[in-house]
Protein backbone atom coordinates (compact mmCIF):
# COMPACT_ATOMS: atom_id res chain seq x y z
CA UNK A 1 0.00 0.00 0.00
CA UNK A 2 1.13 3.58 -0.69
CA UNK A 3 0.76 6.34 1.87
CA UNK A 4 0.44 9.80 0.32
CA UNK A 5 1.13 12.74 2.61
CA UNK A 6 2.54 16.26 2.69
CA UNK A 7 5.45 17.99 4.36
CA UNK A 8 4.89 20.08 7.45
CA UNK A 9 2.61 23.14 7.20
CA UNK A 10 1.13 22.37 3.77
CA UNK A 11 -0.75 24.96 1.76
CA UNK A 12 -4.22 24.34 0.37
CA UNK A 13 -2.86 23.52 -3.10
CA UNK A 14 -0.38 21.00 -1.62
CA UNK A 15 -3.18 19.32 0.36
CA UNK A 16 -5.36 19.20 -2.78
CA UNK A 17 -2.56 17.60 -4.81
CA UNK A 18 -2.10 15.01 -2.05
CA UNK A 19 -5.83 14.28 -2.07
CA UNK A 20 -5.96 14.00 -5.88
CA UNK A 21 -2.96 11.67 -6.05
CA UNK A 22 -4.40 9.39 -3.37
CA UNK A 23 -7.69 9.38 -5.27
CA UNK A 24 -6.22 8.25 -8.62
CA UNK A 25 -3.33 5.99 -7.52
CA UNK A 26 -4.43 2.41 -6.88
CA UNK A 27 -3.83 0.88 -3.46
CA UNK A 28 -3.10 4.24 -1.86
CA UNK A 29 -4.34 6.18 1.12
CA UNK A 30 -3.98 9.78 2.18
CA UNK A 31 -2.48 10.57 5.56
CA UNK A 32 -3.17 14.00 7.01
CA UNK A 33 0.22 14.69 8.53
CA UNK A 34 -0.57 17.33 11.13
CA UNK A 35 2.38 17.58 13.53
CA UNK A 36 3.56 14.00 13.03
CA UNK A 37 7.28 13.41 12.73
CA UNK A 38 8.65 11.06 10.06
CA UNK A 39 9.10 8.38 12.76
CA UNK A 40 5.41 8.68 13.67
CA UNK A 41 4.50 8.40 9.98
CA UNK A 42 6.66 5.26 9.73
CA UNK A 43 4.87 3.75 12.75
CA UNK A 44 1.51 4.53 11.18
CA UNK A 45 2.63 3.06 7.86
CA UNK A 46 3.66 -0.19 9.58
CA UNK A 47 0.36 -0.35 11.46
CA UNK A 48 -1.64 0.07 8.23
CA UNK A 49 0.49 -2.33 6.18
CA UNK A 50 1.87 0.40 3.94
CA UNK A 51 5.34 -0.10 2.47
CA UNK A 52 5.70 2.98 0.23
CA UNK A 53 5.50 6.71 0.95
CA UNK A 54 4.82 9.54 -1.48
CA UNK A 55 5.77 12.80 0.24
CA UNK A 56 4.67 16.10 -1.33
CA UNK A 57 6.81 19.08 -0.30
CA UNK A 58 6.04 22.76 -0.89
CA UNK A 59 8.05 25.87 -1.69
CA UNK A 60 6.75 29.44 -1.84
CA UNK A 61 3.24 28.21 -1.11
CA UNK A 62 3.01 25.75 -4.03
CA UNK A 63 3.66 22.02 -4.43
CA UNK A 64 7.35 21.79 -5.32
CA UNK A 65 8.64 18.22 -5.01
CA UNK A 66 7.28 14.67 -4.93
CA UNK A 67 9.60 12.34 -3.06
CA UNK A 68 9.17 8.57 -3.37
CA UNK A 69 10.27 6.38 -0.45
CA UNK A 70 10.24 2.67 0.37
CA UNK A 71 9.89 1.44 3.95
CA UNK A 72 12.55 -1.21 4.70
CA UNK A 73 13.50 -2.41 8.16
CA UNK A 74 11.82 0.51 9.94
CA UNK A 75 13.64 3.12 7.82
CA UNK A 76 12.62 5.07 4.75
CA UNK A 77 14.84 4.63 1.71
CA UNK A 78 14.67 7.13 -1.12
CA UNK A 79 13.33 5.71 -4.38
CA UNK A 80 14.59 7.68 -7.40
CA UNK A 81 13.70 9.98 -8.95
CA UNK A 82 12.58 12.97 -6.91
CA UNK A 83 10.13 14.86 -9.09
CA UNK A 84 10.64 18.64 -9.01
CA UNK A 85 7.41 20.36 -10.05
CA UNK A 86 7.01 23.37 -12.33
CA UNK A 87 3.26 23.54 -11.71
CA UNK A 88 0.07 21.59 -11.11
CA UNK A 89 -3.37 21.89 -12.70
CA UNK A 90 -6.00 20.43 -10.40
CA UNK A 91 -9.40 19.31 -11.70
CA UNK A 92 -12.39 21.62 -11.31
CA UNK A 93 -14.78 20.94 -8.43
CA UNK A 94 -17.34 19.25 -10.71
CA UNK A 95 -14.80 16.54 -11.72
CA UNK A 96 -13.48 15.76 -8.24
CA UNK A 97 -16.18 13.21 -7.50
CA UNK A 98 -15.28 10.97 -10.45
CA UNK A 99 -13.97 7.57 -9.40
CA UNK A 100 -10.90 7.16 -11.56
CA UNK A 101 -8.00 4.85 -10.69
CA UNK A 102 -5.05 4.58 -13.04
CA UNK A 103 -4.37 1.01 -14.10
CA UNK A 104 -1.11 1.44 -16.01
CA UNK A 105 1.55 3.90 -17.10
CA UNK A 106 1.92 5.00 -20.72
CA UNK A 107 4.36 7.26 -22.53
CA UNK A 108 4.54 8.72 -26.00
CA UNK A 109 8.32 9.24 -25.98
CA UNK A 110 11.13 6.72 -25.56
CA UNK A 111 13.30 9.19 -23.65
CA UNK A 112 10.74 9.21 -20.80
CA UNK A 113 10.80 5.40 -20.46
CA UNK A 114 13.23 5.43 -17.47
CA UNK A 115 10.76 7.61 -15.53
CA UNK A 116 7.90 5.36 -16.62
CA UNK A 117 9.79 2.24 -15.53
CA UNK A 118 10.64 3.77 -12.16
CA UNK A 119 7.05 4.90 -11.50
CA UNK A 120 5.79 1.50 -12.65
CA UNK A 121 8.03 -0.25 -10.13
CA UNK A 122 7.09 2.15 -7.30
CA UNK A 123 3.32 2.17 -7.96
CA UNK A 124 3.28 -1.55 -8.86
CA UNK A 125 1.30 -0.98 -12.05
CA UNK A 126 2.43 -2.02 -15.55
CA UNK A 127 4.17 0.19 -18.10
CA UNK A 128 2.34 -0.49 -21.37
CA UNK A 129 2.12 0.77 -24.94
CA UNK A 130 -0.15 3.74 -25.51
CA UNK A 131 -2.74 1.77 -27.51
CA UNK A 132 -3.15 -1.10 -25.00
CA UNK A 133 -6.86 -2.00 -25.23
CA UNK A 134 -7.34 -3.82 -21.92
CA UNK A 135 -6.85 -0.73 -19.71
CA UNK A 136 -9.13 2.28 -19.35
CA UNK A 137 -7.09 4.90 -17.46
CA UNK A 138 -3.36 5.50 -17.45
CA UNK A 139 -0.83 7.75 -15.80
CA UNK A 140 0.44 9.24 -19.06
CA UNK A 141 3.92 10.73 -19.47
CA UNK A 142 4.58 13.11 -22.35
CA UNK A 143 6.63 16.20 -23.23
CA UNK A 144 5.48 19.74 -24.00
CA UNK A 145 6.94 21.93 -26.76
CA UNK A 146 9.77 23.04 -24.45
CA UNK A 147 10.73 19.42 -23.70
CA UNK A 148 9.41 19.35 -20.12
CA UNK A 149 7.71 16.22 -18.83
CA UNK A 150 3.95 16.38 -18.26
CA UNK A 151 2.10 13.77 -16.19
CA UNK A 152 -1.64 13.45 -16.86
CA UNK A 153 -4.50 11.03 -16.32
CA UNK A 154 -5.46 9.70 -19.76
CA UNK A 155 -8.56 7.78 -20.77
CA UNK A 156 -7.03 5.24 -23.19
CA UNK A 157 -10.34 4.49 -24.91
CA UNK A 158 -11.16 8.10 -25.80
CA UNK A 159 -7.62 9.63 -25.64
CA UNK A 160 -9.10 12.30 -23.36
CA UNK A 161 -7.13 13.79 -20.47
CA UNK A 162 -9.06 13.68 -17.20
CA UNK A 163 -8.46 15.82 -14.16
CA UNK A 164 -4.98 16.17 -12.74
CA UNK A 165 -2.01 17.51 -14.75
CA UNK A 166 1.49 17.77 -13.28
CA UNK A 167 4.16 19.85 -15.01
CA UNK A 168 7.67 18.61 -14.19
CA UNK A 169 10.60 21.02 -14.03
CA UNK A 170 13.24 18.32 -13.65
CA UNK A 171 13.98 14.88 -12.20
CA UNK A 172 16.65 14.21 -9.60
CA UNK A 173 18.02 10.70 -9.97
Amino acid sequence: MITVTTGRNPTQSTRRLCKELSRVIPDSRRLVRGKRSLNQIIDEMKASGSDRLMLIQRRSGNPHRIELNILKNKTLRSFPPSIILKGVKLPPAKNRGLKIKVECITTDSDDILPLGASLSKFLKIPLVKLNEPKFEYSLHLSRDLLGRVIITILNLRTSEERGLTIYVERLEW
